[in-house]
């Protein structure tokens, strides 16, 4: 035998063994990832979030918790909340933590009715994707309001946020000088 033909069948098998592995090391962190439904009128914090059925309540419940890459947090289309969405954790490359609706109607809404700063906030955060929500923040008196804020604070570049197919209106702010 030649030295190449020794070589070729002993790396056809490793070959193999290297793309399983990969395969299998993609295929259980995408099973890791997790979709969370939210229903303001239907839900409930108490349940674990994981099904239309069993969806959470409030914007609290899922602010409260710390999403992994890959996660979906889904807000029933037609439903409404007051408040800030700020959701905690940070995606990865090639398995962003995606904000979206389920089920059809009108979009989504999040509502900061003034009470805060901005509706929806992303701090020193990383990919995620936004998509399909409807967000309004307006104060009785025009001040400081925001829809939707992306910050990056002394965390270097932020990566992969990406806001889509969102309606965002009635932010009433006024000129700071």
């Amino acid at each position: 035998m030649y030295r190449s033909e020794v070589s070729g069948r002993l790396l056809a098998p490793l070959c193999v063994m290297v793309l399983a592995a990969a395969f299998c090391v993609l295929s259980a962190s995408a099973a890791l990832a997790t979709t969370y439904y939210v229903d303001s009128v239907s839900g409930n914090d108490n349940w674990d979030g994981q099904s239309p059925s069993t969806a959470w309540q409030t914007l609290s419940k899922v602010n409260s918790t710390t999403f992994q890459p890959g996660d979906e947090i889904l807000f029933k289309a037609g439903c409404a909340w007051t408040g800030r969405l700020w959701p905690k954790g940070s995606g990865s490359d090639g398995s962003p933590i995606v904000i979206d609706m389920y089920a059809t109607g009108a979009l989504p809404m999040i509502n900061g009715n003034g009470q805060e700063l901005e509706a929806v906030l992303l701090y020193n955060q990383e990919y995620w994707e936004i998509n399909n929500l409807e967000v309004t923040n307006t104060l009785a008196e025009p001040g400081e309001t925001r829809g939707i804020a992306i910050i990056g604070e002394d965390a270097g570049a932020l990566h992969h946020v990406h806001v889509k197919d969102c309606v965002v209106h009635d932010i009433n702010g006024k000129r700071l000088v």
